[in-house]
């Protein structure tokens, strides 16, 4: 995927190349310029969605966005046909609906030659993030790293957020690492010109309202759109690729892959284990290509730095899972699987207390997902308790009863697993089928109570899951049987961990699909790779903004989980490219 800068200053092409080709190396840039401002872009867009330039306007897109119900456009035969059927009917026709009518993640940017204005629009949980400085000269862009650099404000850190993102591997929505840097919201249409503020038009927002009558409906419903999105990926397509795991979400999405689209499907795991075995089993009974990928012991620090610069400083990079091995995918071909299921249609952030595996008991009211302590005087954990209190504050207004299950759904960047979303996107063309605007419009008018328990996917996803239903998930549970079926699978497989825990206490064997954190930081490469002095990340920094991260770093010395060691690299590795000259991550 493409990522872009614009201003309205059209002497900024050396300054705005410079600075997305920091992040984003060895990838072809393009230049627009005018009276009207300057563009650059960087990057290969997604197939049918190039960038459309007519004598008035400049269309670009990021991401590929499909029209729900238009099989015969952006099949990717034509370069750029997507984009002129998005500005068509946004400009010409004016009969969009950014909320209704296209399929997946998007950002889109037109600018007006004419009048030398420009709008973006945002889709409806700001999947791909875009970015604004609140300083002049006002600077666009959808990778902030770029962004504060092109204004001048690489150096103007936000300790704030930097500890914000140490304790929850996320940046409090709108900011970012940096003070002049801000989120523009999701659901909007944004105006920007010259010689005028900006101003925003919401389209949509999860107000809590019920849309169905009862969880059958409600069923019914979901089971319809996931359905149609994966046709809608697929249609025209010969073959695609197919991220799958051990879960029962991406199989899901693979029983859904109509017949004449070919799969080709990877899995990534430590080794040959069970998550592997069972991604292997799914495959062979559904007809689909599939490759074992195994990654090295160090692969996440292998690529570090890479995954770092396509996830921007304020998205952890740990999830950068495919990074290193999308050649592993059909070229060209997009890819598809199961990012956010669990969190829309099955409450994943829900809290709540359990009891055999299940939640009897909701805390709509708890907030708090957070990895790492700070002390409790401390004035950066006051701060960034008080950002995100204002933040709940919002949301309340909007999902009063359900606020706190919302509070890592939208926007996207305050979910730190969307990080997979925003690395993946630049990597190859992702198309994710939960990751759209309708999935998320059902999952705001649904209530919490029918999504816990597996309770609302169970009944959508069942006629899904007939074909592989002898196939556990890689916890052991049949998805294809209710809650209550599982419960003695979930008793023998208790007994089970007990017994080769006690066999083997010191076994470092992993069967998730995820390594062992603990034994990545274990690893020599870490510690070659840690920044140990303080002058080589932080001495290029302003005394007042030193300081507080040094600060920052002594507090996370008591805290001695991977986690935050490994978010604590992120933010020495980030500032240590920022200050090197020349900004390259390489």
């Amino acid at each position: 995927m493409i990522d872009f800068l614009f201003s309205c200053d059209r002497n900024r092409e050396s300054v705005f190349s410079i600075s997305l080709t920091c992040f984003r190396p060895d990838q072809p840039t393009r230049t627009f310029s005018g009276e009207w401002g300057t563009l650059v872009t960087v990057g290969r867009p997604y197939p049918a969605f190039d960038t459309v330039e007519t004598d008035r306007h400049i269309t670009v897109v990021l991401g590929g966005p499909l029209p729900r119900h238009d099989d015969t456009i952006a099949s990717g035969d034509e370069s750029h046909d997507g984009t002129r059927w998005i500005f068509q009917h946004w400009k010409q026709k004016r009969t969009i609906r950014w909320d209704e009518d296209l399929v997946g993640h998007f950002l889109v940017l037109c600018i007006d030659k004419e009048t030398g204005t420009a709008e973006v629009v945002t889709d409806i949980n700001a999947f791909v993030p875009v970015y604004r400085t609140e300083d002049t000269p006002l600077v666009i862009g959808s990778h902030a790293d770029a962004v504060a650099m092109a204004a001048g404000s690489a150096h103007d850190i936000d300790p704030v957020s930097v500890a914000d993102f140490l304790t929850y591997s996320t940046v409090t929505y709108p900011y970012t690492m940096y003070k002049p840097v801000k989120h523009l919201p999701p659901a909007t249409v944004t105006r920007f010109g010259s010689d005028s503020e900006p101003s925003s038009s919401t389209y949509w927002e999860p107000r809590e309202k019920v849309g169905f009558k009862n969880i059958r409906e409600a069923a019914k419903h979901l089971r319809a759109v996931i359905t149609a999105n994966v046709r809608r990926i697929c249609a025209g397509q010969e073959k695609i690729g197919l991220l799958i795991s051990g879960g029962e979400d991406s199989r899901i999405v693979a029983s859904l892959v109509p017949k004449p689209t070919r799969a080709h499907a990877i899995t990534i795991t430590d080794s040959y284990n069970r998550e592997a075995q069972i991604a292997e089993r799914v495959c062979r009974t559904l007809g689909v290509e599939w490759d074992s990928v195994t990654r090295s012991p160090t692969h996440y620090l292998d690529y570090a730095t890479k995954s770092i610069s396509l996830s921007e400083s304020n998205n952890c990079f740990l999830h950068g899972h495919i990074n290193g091995f999308e050649h592993n995918l059909p070229a060209g071909c997009r890819v598809i699987g199961g990012v956010m299921a669990d969190a829309f249609c099955k409450g994943s952030h829900i809290k709540g207390k359990m009891r055999a595996g299940l939640k009897y008991k909701l805390l709509l009211k708890d907030w708090h997902y957070g990895g790492g302590d700070f002390p409790l005087n401390s004035a950066l954990a006051r701060s960034v308790n008080n950002r995100r209190r204002i933040y709940n504050s919002r949301l309340k207004h909007v999902r009063p009863r359900s606020w706190a299950e919302w509070h890592s759904l939208t926007p996207a960047c305050m979910n730190t697993n969307l990080a997979f979303l925003f690395i993946n996107r630049r990597l190859f063309p992702s198309c994710e089928p939960f990751a759209d605007a309708l999935l998320v419009k059902t999952s705001a008018a649904i209530p919490h109570k029918w999504k816990i328990n597996r309770q609302l996917f169970y009944r959508a996803m069942r006629p899904v899951l007939r074909q592989t239903r002898w196939i556990p998930h890689g916890n052991g549970l049949f998805p294809y049987f209710n809650v209550w079926s599982n419960i003695p699978v979930r008793v023998i497989r208790r007994f089970q961990r007990k017994f080769w825990k006690k066999k083997a206490p010191n076994s470092t064997h992993n069967d998730g699909p995820w390594p062992n954190w603990e034994e990545v930081v274990s690893q020599h490469r870490f510690y070659e790779l840690y920044p140990r002095d303080d002058h080589t990340w932080a001495g290029g920094l302003p005394p007042e903004t030193q300081a507080p991260l040094r600060d920052l770093v002594q507090s996370c010395k008591a805290n001695d989980s991977a986690r935050t060691k490994l978010c604590l690299l992120q933010v020495k590795l980030w500032l240590k490219g920022l200050l090197r000259e020349g900004y390259d991550y390489r």
